[in-house]
C-alpha cells in the first residue's frame, strides 16, 4: 500500500478522556498540533472531554461516546481490570461506527480496537501507540492482526523498543519505529530567565508533576524528607524545591513538612495549565526527577525529563533504565534511586562547577531539540509509507 502523503484524515482514538494535562493528553495534543502543522486533517475520538479553564486545546474536532460511564476508577483490582475490559470492548466497537475517507490515518494506544475493528479498518492506514510493556493478551492480539500489512507499531522507548523486536521477532509484517513523546514547542522556545543569586543563597529547585503516577508511588515524599533533613545540619535553609502539579491530598502535607522546617522550605502550587509551566519554574536554579527503578517505571518515557532539559537549567535525575534510556552523564547529574546520602552529595557536586553547569544544560538542550512533536510525527508517517 505505497502512498504519497500529501493531505490525509487522521482518527486520533482516545479511550480515556481528552482534553487533561496528564502527560498522554499533553502528548496526544503535541501529535495533533505537529500532524496539523503538516497539512493533515484531524479528527479526536474520545469518551468524554474536560473543559479545563484556559487549557489551550487543539483545532480537532473531539467526539464524545457515553463510555465514559463505564470507565473503571480502580484497574489494578480484579474487577476493575475485568471492567476496563469490558469498556475497551465496547469503545472498540463504538470506534467502528465512525465514518472515515479513503485516505485515512487511524491512530490509537489500544491494540484491541484494530483487532475488533479489523475488516472496518483494512482499507486504512493504522497506527498503534505503545506505552506499556507487552502482556500475553496483547501479544495475542497482536499475532491475530499480524496478517494484515497497513499496522505501525509504534513504542515509546528504548526499552520496549527492544522487547517488541524480540517478542514479535516471528511476525513479519509489522512495520515498529520508536516514538518517543515529545516537547512541546512553546517550552523549546522559552525564553529563559537566570537568576543571580547572592552569596550563601540557597539554590531553588524545580519539580513538575504529583506525588503518585496512576496511583504509584514517584518517590517524591522520600526527597522531600531528605532535604529537611540536609538543611537541618545547617543553622539555615541551604536548599529550597519548588513543585507544581500537587495533588490537593498532598498539598496539606506539603505544609505539615515545612511546620516542622525551621523555616520553609518547600513551596507547592496545585496543577496548572500545561502551557503556563515554563513561565511558572522561570525562578528555579535547577530541576529534580527521583522516580525509583522498578517495572512500572523501566518502560516509560519520563517526558518531564526532556521538558527539563528544553528549560535549560541543571538536572538531578536517578540513574534509572528509563533515564538512562535518554541522558547520559554529559547532560545530567545522576545520583541513585532511593538515596538521600547519593542525592546531597550530588547536588553539592553539582553546585560546585558553573561552567560544567552551562556545559551540560547546552548538551541537555540540544537532546530536547532532537524531540519535538514534528520529528516524532515525521517519523511515524514515514514508517507508514512503508506498509
Amino acid at each position: 500500500m505505497n502512498q504519497t502523503i500529501n493531505s490525509y484524515q487522521v482518527k486520533m482514538v482516545s479511550t480515556v478522556r481528552f482534553p487533561t494535562e496528564k502527560a498522554y493528553g499533553v502528548t496526544i495534543t503535541g501529535t495533533i498540533n505537529a500532524l496539523e502543522k503538516a497539512g493533515h486533517q484531524v479528527e479526536i475520538i474520545s469518551p468524554a472531554t474536560l473543559k479545563l479553564e484556559e487549557m489551550q486545546q487543539p483545532k480537532a474536532k473531539i467526539l464524545n461516546f457515553f463510555l465514559k460511564f463505564f470507565s473503571p476508577k480502580n484497574q489494578q483490582k480484579l474487577f476493575g481490570r475485568f471492567q476496563f475490559l469490558l469498556y475497551r470492548i465496547l469503545f472498540g466497537i463504538s470506534t467502528g461506527a465512525i465514518g472515515s475517507a479513503p485516505k485515512t490515518i487511524i491512530w490509537l494506544r489500544d491494540p484491541l480496537i484494530v483487532l475488533i475493528n479489523r475488516k472496518r479498518f483494512i482499507d486504512y492506514l493504522v497506527v498503534v501507540e505503545l506505552h506499556q510493556e507487552l502482556s500475553w493478551f496483547d501479544l495475542l492480539i497482536l499475532e491475530r492482526i499480524n496478517k494484515y500489512r497497513n499496522v505501525v507499531l509504534a513504542p515509546i522507548s528504548r526499552y520496549l523498543d527492544l522487547q517488541l523486536r524480540e517478542k514479535l521477532s516471528n511476525f513479519q509484517n509489522f512495520e515498529i519505529v520508536m516514538a518517543p513523546m515529545g516537547v512541546p514547542d512553546n517550552f523549546l522556545s522559552h525564553q529563559i530567565i537566570t537568576r543571580s543569586n547572592s552569596q550563601g543563597a540557597p539554590l531553588l529547585g524545580g519539580y513538575i508533576g504529583g506525588f503518585l503516577s496512576n496511583g504509584i508511588d514517584q518517590n517524591l515524599m522520600e526527597t522531600l524528607v531528605c532535604l529537611k533533613s540536609y538543611n537541618e545540619k545547617s543553622d539555615k535553609v541551604r536548599i529550597k524545591l519548588k513543585l507544581v502539579g500537587v495533588e490537593q491530598d498532598y498539598l496539606t502535607k506539603v505544609d505539615d513538612l515545612n511546620e516542622v522546617s525551621t523555616e520553609p522550605y518547600l513551596f507547592a502550587l496545585p496543577r496548572i495549565p500545561h502551557f503556563k509551566i515554563p513561565d511558572q519554574m522561570d525562578d528555579v536554579d535547577f530541576f529534580i526527577l527521583p522516580y525509583p527503578e522498578g517495572k512500572n517505571f523501566q518502560n516509560r518515557f519520563p517526558l518531564k525529563a526532556l521538558e527539563y532539559a528544553a528549560l535549560r537549567k541543571p538536572i538531578l535525575v536517578t540513574r534509572t533504565v528509563s533515564h538512562e534510556s535518554i541522558f547520559s552523564d554529559q547532560e545530567v547529574w545522576f545520583f541513585a534511586p532511593n538515596n538521600c546520602e547519593s542525592l546531597i552529595a550530588t547536588y553539592e557536586e553539582m553546585c560546585k562547577s558553573p561552567a560544567l553547569r552551562e556545559k551540560k544544560c547546552a548538551l541537555a538542550f540540544k537532546l530536547a531539540l532532537d524531540h519535538t512533536y514534528d520529528s516524532r510525527v515525521a517519523k511515524v508517517l514515514d514508517a507508514v509509507l512503508k506498509t
